[in-house]
């Protein structure tokens, strides 16, 4: 079984629709208005380790 690491992957959309989609059902939004209207920082970096499709 391979696992990968992602860090910092706010510009990989196909990513970060799955950590809105995960931010949605778990708290009842997501980050795609706030990373669309330049919010989105430096400073908060998404990890990702896991198996990945």
């Amino acid at each position: 079984m391979q696992y990968t690491y992602i860090k910092a992957y706010k510009d990989n959309d196909k990513m970060r629709k799955s950590l809105n989609k995960l931010t949605e059902k778990t708290f009842g939004f997501n980050f795609e208005n706030w990373y669309s209207n330049g919010f989105w920082g430096d400073k908060f970096h998404p990890t990702f380790f896991g198996r990945w499709r």
